[in-house]
């Protein structure tokens, strides 16, 4: 038997219906707004503007070398753009636009150590552009060389024309980038962010770089990118790929007190994902 429902029910049905479709809708509306608003604060200009503009040589270009170029554009002073017109270089940096968009759908960014961003991309069959997160040059907004750091060493000064200036810890404290406070802060997050990078992700961070950024007034930031000839894996790493990314530049401690945090710290954030045992073989293989 099927009850009927007054006028007075049917209103007050009709009534809730309504506020639960109107409440879901203004949700979805939020939502489409806040991605939206993200999006535009990611990106800096056009893509296709960036072209025209380096087409009329009005970008500031501060690397050059067999891939392409990278350069400035003023008005978009958060980005650094990447550009080519080989096709080698094209093929090699559209396989890694695509490991840049997986590695954006995961925020595993700690307060002082984070990953290069991929804002935009552009791809045709003459020219092929990256618009990534810029690490400011701790020596000025002028200085265009990128500042990486050799926590290895505790004496370093080394340029190179085309990858930008190494400095050893006590360099990094005479120029103000770090203090000698802050230096196992600063390696305990690059313990927890190659963790994360390693297993949460699984990324096997092979071939990847470090970069300074340090602006006027703002704590200095360690940003990690180049992730071209990095892999994604499926359930068993390779041990030797995941060591490698210790071990191809100096950038990570290898003894003494800031191993020590290092490795205690990317041991501690791996059991997270059950794979400690894995971390202990991978640090095994980096020191040995």
């Amino acid at each position: 038997m099927v009850t009927k429902l007054s006028r007075k029910q049917k209103k007050r049905r009709y009534k809730s219906f309504r506020t639960k479709s109107c409440k879901k809708q203004k949700k979805t509306i939020k939502k489409t707004i806040k991605k939206r608003k993200k999006r535009q604060l990611m990106k800096g200009g056009s893509i296709t503007n960036i072209l025209s503009k380096h087409q009329n040589n009005s970008l500031i270009e501060i690397g050059r070398g067999g891939f392409g170029t990278v350069v400035l554009d003023e008005p978009q002073s958060k980005s650094v753009y990447k550009i080519s017109n080989k096709l080698n270089t094209c093929r090699e940096w559209h396989y890694e636009s695509n490991i840049y968009k997986k590695l954006n759908k995961f925020d595993i960014d700690t307060n002082l150590c984070k990953l290069v961003k991929m804002k935009d991309s552009y791809f045709d069959k003459n020219t092929c552009a990256m618009e990534l997160t810029r690490a400011y040059n701790p020596f000025g907004i002028n200085e265009t060389y990128t500042v990486q750091p050799h926590f290895q060493y505790e004496t370093l000064t080394y340029k190179n024309k085309l990858r930008g200036l190494f400095l050893g810890i006590n360099e990094l404290v005479e120029h103000n980038i770090f203090t000698h406070e802050n230096i196992p802060i600063y390696i305990a997050d690059l313990g927890v962010l190659m963790a994360r990078l390693h297993y949460k992700i699984k990324n096997d961070g092979y071939d990847i770089e470090l970069f300074i950024s340090k602006r006027e007034n703002e704590p200095t930031k360690i940003y990690i990118g180049d992730f071209d000839l990095s892999q994604f894996y499926e359930d068993v790493p390779d041990i030797e790929r995941l060591a490698w990314s210790f071990e191809a530049v100096a950038y990570f401690p290898i003894e003494g007190k800031l191993y020590d945090i290092f490795s205690n710290n990317y041991i501690e954030e791996a059991k997270k994902y059950n794979m400690e045992s894995v971390a202990n073989d991978v640090l095994y293989k980096y020191i040995n």
